[in-house]
């Protein structure tokens, strides 16, 4: 304990010798560096270096000056554990400092160069690096506002690591001990093993620059700018909300405190709006934006304020997706600030599900007669459960790869989302010791959950739909006739058709959503896991091109569905079809508002330009839902009929095809036509009266 104490005194002391009054902090940036030395060996100047280019161009300025040149690229292999050990670093200079025999001041000057010596071995990335003796070399980058955000960043990351590093390791070392008290622990030591990882990740994350600009480009091409993005991502409030909140303080008083809170919410949009307009500014500094705490007063204010100091509020899945919330220590401050804003809508409608969540959670806590604590607590912990934890630490530890991390861009919603609908049928049914309370909440969501899904998606949108068509499909597949091939959505929606009328049909097999703003929201924000994982094939691929979109799905939205969207994009050009050409090759807004223009002049035709409504047909409203994003309903609807008219001529065909090579196979063995032929193709013919055999 003593030890320990002197140790920290020492470190401050040493630390803090060089650096009392005004402190500007220096920092070089980049992963290539170059050393330039006179004749005598003394190094003149030192940078860092962002890209090769720059680096190659200085190497020739210097040698130009007659000077020797050194250089090369850091090494990514410099975590700061594998360094040497900061207590033997001070146990030597307490040493040294209570040594006899030896003046004061020597004794100072020698521990101090002990000091500086373990700092030399600290990686560079280290904070430590800071306390370093400046030896005025010539080479610091001139962006002081990067260096003091690189400063702040690292001090963070150090002083949250000083605070919770033992605690951490202090929590993974019980559970490591809990595991060796059991006759039977091999799961519980998988645990303690997954702790152990993830306690590395978080006491050293890492990133990549590759990752974060392919994640940026997905970002960039898939959802930003586009209104749609933001307003169907608004919708998760009430799908996940009301259920999750309901489930423990009843559905009406919980909608109504949701409400509550969104209205108060838009109040302090609006007032922003009006402030954009008044200055003309798209992007307000933060001090100039009204935030929704301001309008808060005693407790709920205080509340608001404890639960931004949790970080409830900022960490978002636009963060996320953007590249933003999992950049490791490496961050790039520029690319930052570009991402922020062309996050901003994404990440403001984000925030109002968290906030609104937030502040509906606490009110509904303090009714329930909580402390303000527990409600705090409560509303911190309903964040998380309604709209997840989009956090690095808190990905699957596969996902935190970098190539994972492109690959699954997408992917954290989808498997945070299977992870609760699983975890919630187990407790519902099947899991041992829960509290009956508890059991009985966790029923009732899943039922208001199925309630919700049904109102925003129709039956189509149903949490399980696609297990529900797929297992349908194959048993259609197994038991159906081969000549009239049939198919379980469009059956059973001509079915429900024929029994209420084509405008209720829509109604419930769409949801009140589609059928009342005329866009296809319900496909869009459906709870169906297979709707999550797995984006629709909406052109009918076939074969090697089924096969080819299925790895294009795998790569990722940014390596996959962006190479794909660029090859259909050349495809077309190739053919002379150079509107839609251009279409495939921009980001998702502009090809929104590019459509939305074709609508109105061409009206909409398939990829091969098959007309499938005429421009008479789309109204203004088709084309102003086109423009934000939203594809229109009825437009929804062509195109599914389209498919499956395409997907019944393609089984026509191939049955077709089949039965002739039967034909030809029994001339070839001069066998004419057998019986069972025949009767095969009358049996094709009466089907398929446009396809005759003969």
């Amino acid at each position: 304990e003593v030890r320990t104490q002197l140790a920290a005194k020492l470190r401050l002391t040493f630390e803090a010798t060089k650096t009392r009054g005004p402190y500007f902090p220096l920092a070089r940036f980049g992963t290539y560096w170059g050393v330039a030395k006179n004749a005598n060996g003394t190094t003149v100047e030192y940078r860092m270096f962002e890209d090769m280019k720059a680096r190659d161009v200085w190497r020739k300025d210097m040698r130009v000056k007659g000077l020797d040149v050194r250089v090369g690229k850091r090494l990514e292999n410099d975590k700061e554990y594998e360094a040497v050990d900061p207590k033997f670093a001070a146990t030597v200079t307490a040493l040294v400092g209570n040594a006899t025999g030896v003046a004061y001041q020597q004794r100072v000057e020698i521990a101090d160069q002990i000091w500086q010596l373990y700092l030399q071995t600290l990686p560079e990335m280290s904070v430590r690096k800071q306390f370093l003796h400046r030896k005025k070399t010539a080479g610091w980058d001139e962006d002081a506002l990067r260096a003091y955000g690189k400063l702040a960043l690292h001090h963070a990351h150090h002083i949250t690591k000083i605070r919770y590093g033992d605690l951490l390791a202090a929590h993974v070392n019980r559970a490591a001990a809990q595991a060796k008290g059991l006759a039977d622990s091999t799961y519980a030591d998988v645990v303690v093993s997954e702790l152990r990882k993830a306690q590395d990740w978080a006491m050293n994350p890492t990133s990549h620059p590759m990752a974060q600009m392919l994640n940026s480009v997905g970002f960039l091409w898939y959802l930003s700018v586009s209104p749609a993005a933001a307003m169907v991502n608004m919708v998760q409030t009430p799908m996940s909300g009301v259920p999750v909140l309901g489930a423990k303080f009843g559905v009406s008083t919980a909608s109504a405190e949701l409400w509550k809170a969104a209205k108060e919410f838009s109040g302090v949009a609006g007032a922003n709006i009006a402030k954009r307009a008044k200055t003309g500014r798209v992007f307000l500094d933060n001090s100039m934006k009204e935030h929704y705490g301001d309008r808060l007063r005693g407790d709920e204010k205080s509340a608001y304020e404890e639960l931004i100091r949790r970080g409830r509020f900022d960490k978002t899945l636009a963060h996320d997706t953007a590249g933003i919330a999992d950049e490791g220590l490496d961050r790039n401050m520029r690319m930052r600030l570009w991402m922020d804003r062309i996050a901003a809508s994404f990440h403001n409608a984000e925030q109002f599900n968290r906030e609104v969540t937030g502040m509906a959670a606490y009110r509904l806590a303090r009714k329930a007669r909580m402390t303000h604590e527990q409600a705090v607590d409560y509303a911190s912990e309903a964040i998380q459960d309604i709209h997840l934890d989009y956090a690095n630490a808190n990905r699957a530890r596969v996902l935190r790869h970098p190539v994972a991390k492109v690959i699954g861009q997408f992917k954290q919603y989808p498997l945070n989302m299977s992870w609760r609908v699983l975890r919630d049928i187990y407790v519902a049914t099947a899991a041992p010791d829960v509290d009956p309370a508890m059991r009985k909440e966790v029923r009732k969501r899943a039922k208001v959950m199925v309630v919700m899904s049904l109102a925003f998606g129709g039956v189509s949108g149903f949490a399980g739909y696609s297990m529900i068509k797929m297992l349908a499909d194959l048993l259609i597949g197994l038991l159906g006739d081969d000549d009239e091939p049939a198919d379980f959505e469009a059956d059973a929606r001509s079915a429900l058709a024929e029994m209420v009328g084509d405008g209720m049909a829509d109604f419930i097999w769409k949801g009140p959503v589609d059928y009342v703003t005329g866009a296809a929201v319900g496909s869009r924000v459906s709870p169906d896991l297979g709707k999550m994982w797995f984006q629709e094939d909406s052109r009918g691929y076939e074969g090697r091109d089924q096969w080819l979109y299925i790895l294009g799905q795998a790569a990722g939205p940014t390596v996959g569905g962006l190479g794909l969207s660029i090859y259909d994009g050349i495809d077309k050009a190739s053919d002379g079809e150079y509107r839609k050409a251009f279409e495939q090759m921009i980001p998702k807004f502009a090809r929104d508002l590019s459509k939305a223009l074709r609508f109105s002049q061409e009206g909409v035709t398939t990829l091969r330009g098959d007309p499938i409504m005429g421009k008479d047909d789309v109204g203004y409203w088709d084309i102003a839902l086109q423009a934000a994003g939203f594809t229109p309903a009825e437009l929804e609807d062509k195109y599914a009929l389209n498919r499956e008219r395409k997907q019944r001529e393609r089984d026509i065909g191939e049955r077709r095809d089949r039965i002739l090579s039967k034909v030809y196979q029994a001339a070839d063995n001069g066998e004419g036509r057998p019986r069972e032929l025949q009767l095969m193709i009358d049996g094709f013919n009466k089907a398929n009266p446009d396809w005759p055999l003969t």
